[in-house]
């Protein structure tokens, strides 16, 4: 009785009170949610090398350094870096290669680290809103590199302005601990590696692609979650929540993404090759 009464009042609204009011309920019910386009970038390991330790250029373009700023280095760096394109050992054509190359006669704690990254976007904002992201590559390691890597890294980060009047720092990193046969993931509350359960084992075959799959959440806390990964057909769940982020006072807007090569104790040369990478965020 109440809705055919409610019928019956609105009959009686003048005709264009009615039709004001039910023209309005489409715009007010099916108003679209709010979100990010997502956007895929690919073949980023197709893009120009630029020179070494060129790491603050606009443009897309890889760079690579090998200095005690990026991490081991314990005896000092006893290493050197090179990146070319090989169009020999790839996927597609065309891949990113990465040398570390022992450059001395340093015989016990040698280790050095290898820096090879693109910065995607530079002082621009367009994926500071982003809050998911993959990384998505193929990757393989000559015979020197599944005998001597102490580990691979694979990363991504985002950097902007934040509320505070600093910059929020978010470090997407996993690595491939070959010497504890352990996953581990960047923790950037922490500033610290955090061992998790999955194993991590070296490449079977020499100049042989395998395929790795990342995700990470940027949640509204300030934390960030590593939710899972994929290394050939292998699925791996983490559900990783970090403690936080890292902040600086000043900094710059970027998006980027690098490949590091942890040497082992003697610093031993090898090789990696990067193929078919992309970056999907939203």
């Amino acid at each position: 009785m109440y809705k055919l009464n409610r019928v019956r009042l609105l009959g009686r609204l003048p005709r264009a009170v009615f039709l004001a009011a039910i023209a309005s309920l489409p715009v007010l019910l099916l108003a679209p949610p709010v979100c990010n386009a997502q956007t895929t970038i690919s073949n980023i390991d197709d893009d120009p090398i630029t020179n070494p330790n060129d790491t603050y250029n606009d443009n897309r373009a890889w760079a690579w350094e090998v200095d005690a700023n990026i991490g081991g280095c314990v005896g000092g760096c006893h290493a050197t870096a090179a990146l070319s394109h090989d169009f020999t050992v790839t996927t597609d054509g065309e891949s990113m290669r990465i040398d570390l190359n022992k450059s001395d006669s340093c015989s016990s704690n040698c280790y050095t680290d290898s820096w090879n990254g693109e910065r995607i976007y530079h002082n621009v904002g367009t994926a500071n809103g982003a809050t998911t992201f993959t990384l998505d590559l193929y990757m393989a390691l000559d015979s020197r590199g599944i005998s001597h890597s102490q580990a691979m890294e694979f990363n991504m980060e985002q950097d902007f302005p934040d509320s505070t009047g600093g910059w929020s720092i978010y470090k997407y990193s996993w690595q491939c601990n070959y010497q504890s046969q352990k996953w581990n993931v960047w923790d950037g509350g922490t500033n610290a590696w955090v061992p998790t359960s999955a194993s991590c084992v070296r490449p079977f075959n020499a100049k042989g692609f395998d395929h790795y799959i990342f995700h990470a959440k940027r949640l509204s806390n300030g934390t960030y979650e590593y939710t899972d990964f994929y290394v050939n057909t292998t699925h791996v769940t983490l559900n990783y929540v970090t403690h936080g982020h890292e902040e600086k006072p000043s900094w710059e807007e970027n998006l980027f993404t690098w490949i590091q090569l942890d040497s082992d104790s003697l610093a031993d040369s090898y090789t990696a090759w990067v193929d078919k990478m992309k970056v999907t965020y939203q």
